[in-house]
């Protein structure tokens, strides 16, 4: 429509030029002399379509000019009365264009989506990172207490129970020290099964502490890697979910999250805990048992 508005108003001076140029011309005026380049190229265009002299009073002229005014008129006429439909087919065609860039939108955004679960299905290891913290129940700052003793023997029960237990997994590589264990496994299709199979064991602990007075507090935190130049970068990751001390949640980030999203059945569900500043902004997620 604005190519439209500029030929109208390029016409509708241009006729104003030759007009006025062909009047003052006609009186023997050098007035609008300026315009007589204009004149001359649209006379000589002109000549080569149609030729016509006016005759008025016995006195002949070349009415070349005023036949191209009458025909700048009436392409301006027809343009006004053609607007409405022009702006229909505008409006289609920017529908068209519309429907198509969302089609090579959707289509790029499903090959950038396929690519990027590519390559995140490449990362198959999991590290799982647990600590394990016990606390006497029947000690506080009103009634008193020694909240060290028996910690150590309780800990260790602990760390020694949840050991044994996943070890039973013998797909599982396990380490311990300091009230931590590390899971390894290199198939992420079991992540269920390990996450299970930890909070069976971490359940059966806490029950079994609990009729000593003690409470068991875990921090676990989770980690995707493609291969064993990545534990380290991976083991780091954990440790500072871990030091975020959320507890009796297992944490994880983003890319744990889309990895964990690639699987065919879930029995967890991911929730947002939040974003937290590592060596960036991540959104740390946590899997929850679904019902």
């Amino acid at each position: 429509m604005n190519v439209i508005t500029f030929i109208r108003v390029v016409l509708l001076v241009v006729i104003f030029l030759t007009a006025t140029y062909w009047f003052f011309d006609l009186i023997n005026s050098n007035l609008f002399n300026f315009a007589a380049p204009l004149a001359k190229f649209i006379t000589g265009c002109m000549h080569h379509i149609y030729n016509q002299d006016i005759e008025i009073g016995g006195v002949s002229f070349d009415g070349t000019l005023l036949l191209f005014d009458i025909f700048a008129l009436i392409v301006i006429f027809v343009l006004v009365k053609l607007k409405p439909y022009i702006q229909i087919v505008d409006d289609k065609i920017d529908d068209i264009i519309g429907i198509l860039k969302k089609n090579d939108e959707k289509r790029f955004n499903n090959v950038l989506k396929n690519n990027v679960e590519k390559n995140i299905a490449k990362n198959n290891n999991v590290a799982i990172l647990i600590e394990l913290q016990v606390k006497n129940m029947l000690v506080d700052s009103f009634w008193g207490g020694n909240p060290d003793e028996g910690m150590k023997e309780n800990l260790e029960e602990a760390v020694t129970q949840l050991y044994t237990a996943i070890k039973l997994k013998n797909y599982c590589d396990i380490t311990k020290s300091d009230g931590k264990l590390l899971v390894l496994f290199s198939d992420f299709n079991k992540i269920d099964d390990v996450l299970s199979c930890i909070n069976s064991a971490k359940d059966k602990t806490d029950s079994q502490l609990k009729k000593k007075k003690w409470k068991l507090i875990t921090y676990i935190a989770m980690g995707v890697y493609s291969n064993n130049k990545e534990l380290g970068k991976v083991y780091n990751i954990t440790e500072k979910l871990i030091r975020l001390k959320i507890p009796d949640e297992m944490l994880c980030l983003g890319d744990f999250n889309i990895r964990y999203g690639l699987l065919a059945q879930k029995e967890y569900q991911p929730v947002l805990k939040g974003v937290y500043t590592f060596a960036e902004r991540c959104e740390v997620w946590s899997l929850v048992k679904k019902n």
